[in-house]
């Protein structure tokens, strides 16, 4: 009962990290915004219109699937443009700091539908996106420091981090029972895929086969180690810069730019505020 109370205390007394998870907020938010606006404004019709390439489900006899799915039904796929600035509107107000809680609910419903719809399309990133936007419904590092709006950030904040353990953990688990990551030679194959690769790298990667072997080693080692070493204070900022330098390659070079992004913005969730600081001070020690 001494530990319970201890816990109880520890997360109701202060918001942990305010800073940390407000840049965390705004680096998603961005994502969200770059998504939306340049990648998706242009076809959307053709994602979630009366043109969209994307065929739609069928409905089910539950309301909460019917709810989330809603984009499917042609009654409602008329309206799109209206979760578009729902959307928008609960980026502006979160970003601006403005009914925190509302926001959170706004840019998660309507993020949920569209994507929804969208389906077909849809990578891991966004799925991450999605589970990311349900966590934050509780959590609002602007608001009062105490009591239960305290309790709620600090332990749906741990969600995201425990989220981000998993995805290495099983990532790492996945990986290491293909051979093709034990023997490795993942890099090599995938960097001769024309979907996973740039156009001049495809079929001229025969003098880099020792970097490439050394590079699927250390991406699936980085994987492994993440959920230990991300807690190592003295090592956690250049250990996450590695992780950094992991995902530009799978943003730039690979082709997988929402994964990468995302889990780049996600390392804000392990840094103290006062490692905030130094970072962007230039002493990450």
């Amino acid at each position: 009962m001494k530990l319970y109370n201890q816990l109880i205390k520890y997360l109701s007394d202060e918001i942990h990290n305010p800073k940390s998870i407000r840049w965390f907020r705004v680096a998603l938010y961005i994502v969200l915004l770059y998504q939306t606006i340049v990648l998706c404004l242009p076809i959307s019709d053709y994602l979630w219109g009366s043109e969209s390439w994307i065929n739609p489900v069928r409905s089910k006899n539950t309301w909460t699937y019917n709810f989330f799915m809603a984009l499917h039904n042609v009654k409602w796929e008329q309206y799109y443009s209206i979760l578009i600035g729902i959307q928008l509107l609960g980026i502006g107000l979160g970003l601006l700091r403005k009914f925190t809680y509302l926001a959170n609910v706004l840019v998660y419903v309507s993020t949920v539908l569209l994507f929804n719809r969208a389906y077909l399309i849809m990578t891991g990133g966004n799925y991450l996106i999605h589970i990311l936007l349900f966590f934050m419904l509780f959590m609002n590092e602007s608001g009062k420091r105490q009591g239960i709006n305290a309790f709620l950030t600090n332990v749906f904040h741990w969600a995201c981090k425990i989220q981000l353990l998993v995805v290495y953990f099983f990532s790492a688990i996945y990986k290491l029972t293909g051979s093709v990551w034990r023997d490795g030679e993942s890099l090599h194959y995938l960097m001769n895929m024309e979907e996973f690769s740039l156009p001049f790298l495809t079929g001229n990667l025969e003098d880099f086969g020792g970097l490439l072997v050394l590079g699927t080693y250390i991406s699936l080692l980085y994987q492994m180690l993440f959920p230990v070493l991300v807690w190592v204070k003295r090592i956690k900022i250049p250990f996450l810069m590695i992780g950094v330098g992991f995902h530009l390659i799978t943003i730039f070079v690979m082709g997988v730019p929402l994964f990468g992004i995302t889990m780049i913005v996600s390392y804000f969730l392990f840094l103290s505020d006062d490692e905030l600081a130094r970072l962007f001070a230039g002493k990450p020690h």
